[in-house]
Formats: C-alpha cells, sequence, structure tokens
C-alpha cells in the first residue's frame, strides 16, 4: 500500500520535478511532496526503568524515514498525508538489550472541507505502532497500535470572532498478541469534544471547552501474578473555561480552569478541580525567543487501580541565534502524583505469598531536557539533546506471608543522550 501511494505521489508531482529546490518539496498543479530522512545515535543509561540498573549504557541507532503529501493551496478541500517510520537497532552484546531493538511507524491522513468558508468538517484518521523496551529486564518488546479516527465540524463566521467546533474521535489501544500479556488492557474510546471561542483581541481569545470519553476494555479483568485485577471501564467528563493570547505586547498568558468528573464501574470516583496556568514572555518582537512558566492540575485513569491526579510545574526557555539558525532550548517538569489503590487490597504474588498495596500510591516524576539545533542549510540541520528522567516513590507494597518487602511504585534515574541529523526536500 506504502509504495503504490509514493508511486502515485511521484506520479502527481513528475511534471515539474526538475525545478524543485532542495528543502522546498516537489511540486505540481496543487500538490507538494516531501521527503525527509532523519539518522541519529543515542545512549540510555536505564532502558528497563530499573532502581539499580544492571544492564549498564545502550547504545542505539535510528534510522528516521518520512514522507508528506499535501495541497498548497487548499480551496475547496485541503489535504494532507503523512507517514514516518523508525527502525532503532541496539548495539549491544547483552540479549535483553539486543532484543528491544525494532520497527515503529506512523501514518496519518485528513481532508478538510471548506477551510476557509462559514462552516467546515475535517476527517482524519491515523494509526501508529511504537516499539518500547519494557519497564523490568525481559527479550521482549512492548508494540502498542493506537487507530485514531474523527472528525471536526467547526462553524467560524466571517472575520472569525466566534469560532464552534464540535469533535468526535474513536481510539483503540491493543498490544500485539503476547507481548508481556499486555493484550489483557486493548480498550477502545470514545470521544466527545466541544468548544466556543471569542477572539476579543486579535490575539488573545476566551473559551469554553467540554470533554466527555467512554472508556472500555475488551477484557474485564486482567492477571498480574496469580491475582485477578479488574479493568475498570470509566466515564471522565470535565469542563473548562478560559483565557489564552497575548495580553501584553510580549506577555502570553494561558489560564484555563474547571470541573472534572470520572465514573467506574468499580470502586472509587473521581471529583475535584482541574486546570492549568502558564505566563509565556517573549524575549523579542518577533516571538522565537521565549521563556515560560507553567502550573496544572489534571488527573487521568491509571491501570493500577482506578485513577491518578498531579500537581505538574513546568518552565522552559528557548533562544534563537546566529540570524535564526542555532535555536537553543532548555526545560524542565516536576510531577507530584498520587495513584488511587483503594480496591486493589490484598493480592497473590506469583512467587508465593501475598501482599497489602498502600491505599493510595505517592510518588514524583523529574523530567529535564536540554537541546541545541543547528540547520546548515534549508535542508539540513544538525543537533544534539540531553534528558534527565527520575521518579522518587516511599509507598511501599506490605508483605502478608511469605515474601519481603516490595515496592509498589519504583525509584529509577536514567540519562539519555541524542545526535542527530536531518535531512528534507
Amino acid at each position: 500500500m506504502l509504495g503504490l501511494l509514493c508511486m502515485s505521489a511521484l506520479t502527481l508531482v513528475a511534471p515539474t520535478a526538475a525545478f524543485a529546490e532542495p528543502g522546498d518539496g516537489i511540486k505540481a498543479d496543487n500538490f507538494k511532496l516531501s521527503f525527509g530522512l532523519g539518522l541519529s545515535a543515542g545512549t540510555n543509561t536505564n532502558l528497563f526503568f530499573q532502581s539499580e540498573p544492571s544492564r549498564g549504557l545502550a547504545w542505539s541507532l535510528n534510522v528516521l524515514p518520512n514522507l508528506t503529501l499535501s495541497t498548497i493551496d487548499p480551496k475547496l478541500v485541503a489535504f494532507q498525508l503523512e507517514w514516518g517510520a523508525g527502525y532503532q537497532q541496539y548495539l549491544s552484546s547483552d540479549q535483553a538489550v539486543a532484543a528491544q531493538s525494532g520497527f515503529s511507524t506512523t501514518l496519518n491522513s485528513a481532508a478538510h472541507i471548506n477551510p476557509n468558508g462559514h462552516v467546515s468538517l475535517r476527517l482524519e484518521e491515523g494509526i501508529t505502532r511504537t516499539n518500547e523496551a519494557p519497564n523490568d529486564v525481559s527479550t521482549e518488546s512492548i508494540h502498542r497500535i493506537v487507530n485514531r479516527a474523527g472528525g471536526v465540524f467547526g462553524i467560524h463566521p466571517v472575520g472569525r470572532t466566534i469560532e464552534a467546533h464540535l469533535r468526535y474521535t474513536w481510539i483503540a489501544t491493543f498490544f500485539q498478541q503476547n507481548d508481556l500479556a499486555l493484550q489483557q488492557l486493548n480498550k477502545d474510546e470514545h470521544v466527545f469534544d466541544g468548544r466556543l471561542a471569542w477572539s476579543f483581541l486579535p490575539r488573545t481569545a476566551a473559551f469554553l471547552s467540554a470533554n466527555y470519553r467512554r472508556v472500555n476494555y475488551d477484557q474485564a479483568a486482567r492477571s498480574i501474578g496469580t491475582a485477578q485485577v479488574v479493568n475498570a471501564d470509566s466515564r471522565p467528563l470535565r469542563f473548562q473555561v478560559g483565557l489564552n493570547g497575548l495580553i501584553l505586547n510580549r506577555l502570553a498568558a494561558q489560564a484555563q480552569i474547571g470541573y472534572a468528573l470520572a465514573r467506574y464501574v468499580e470502586g472509587n470516583t473521581f471529583r475535584g478541580v482541574i486546570g492549568r496556568g502558564k505566563l509565556t514572555y517573549f524575549l523579542d518582537s518577533d516571538g522565537d525567543s521565549s521563556v515560560f512558566a507553567g502550573y496544572t492540575r489534571r488527573f487521568r485513569d491509571s491501570t493500577l487501580g482506578n485513577f491518578s491526579q498531579s500537581h505538574v510545574v513546568d518552565a522552559g526557555f528557548e533562544q534563537l541565534l546566529l540570524d535564526k539558525r542555532l535555536a537553543i532550548n532548555i526545560d524542565g517538569l516536576l510531577e507530584f502524583r498520587r495513584t488511587d489503590l483503594t480496591d486493589v487490597g490484598e493480592l497473590p504474588l506469583a512467587g508465593g505469598g501475598s501482599g497489602v498495596f498502600p491505599d493510595q500510591l505517592d510518588d514524583t516524576l523529574l523530567s529535564l531536557n536540554a537541546g541545541a539545533r543547528y540547520s546548515l542549510r534549508k535542508w539540513f540541520s544538525l543537533g544534539a539533546g540531553y534528558t534527565l528522567r527520575s521518579n522518587f516513590t516511599q509507598s511501599n507494597l506490605t508483605p502478608v506471608t511469605g515474601s519481603p518487602e516490595l515496592i509498589a511504585g519504583r525509584d529509577y534515574n536514567q540519562h539519555i543522550v541524542n545526535i542527530f541529523a536531518r535531512f528534507v526536500y
């Protein structure tokens, strides 16, 4: 199918291929075809998220081709097709590390009907397959496949001072058979979104939004050791009001607050305030360099217990230098998370004995990122990045019979370094 798509795209743009410039894509009629290739090498000090890493430094090489076909002038229909793939090869004599080598890919398409009119309809479809290392030493990888399909109906009169959008998305998440028995977590989600925005200034808008989900697991329960744990279907509902955009010449604000209610087929229900506050200061008049700081209060479903709730603090900096050829960014995130485990209780353990989970699991997640990208040409760039990921927890699984103390959460540190080169045509 992909080969046929590429051949069709080349046929569309072939008449003007000779006039294409590197970085501009190949254009013909109302279509543009762009190719890209990413090459990277990286290291990870703790591939399996262990409290005490036992596998040493994991080196890897990555090849990342991509392809985009899109309309140049949308006219009645704006069409876009994006395909990307990646193959990651771990360079190790350790069998568990080398076995994490694998292929990932994503394919997204969209058709936006009448995008410049008073009424529009956008149809979307996308599928992603990942290749992920598990949270413990194993010769198996995790292959998560997510299919998303849906549409957005928009109403935006002349001037677009007031805009309304209604969205429906179906999301199917499933795991490749026999991948660490994770297919027990396969699920379907039906997502309904509504948003009404009023742009009372050219770059500032107030909005009202609502989100409702129906989350249904394929299996009512899953196995953990010798125990059966309920997969709790949920019906989360969120309402938020807010403001987003410039409040001064160089100062932008995002402020939203709301309420969430999530009902579960068994166990506790989440009720509480959610929201996001963020301030961004632009260091130059064109908005290319900035600093920001923010706070988020949120909740989400959890595969152990029903839900987790978080307080998240984040901040970052981005600077463009050398006539915007060099981009430098630094950002960080600190998340204080509490997971509800009230209904998990006592579980038998696979190695014998049993344990009792605490009523809640508290952990702190830290993520720090630093990177730089230099564009030598319009079609060629180089870069490097560093990421620190850490998790800290003090919540223990209390032994009942025949087992030592275990940790319900996990302390770990990861240091990840990556260098890359990107080509576009």
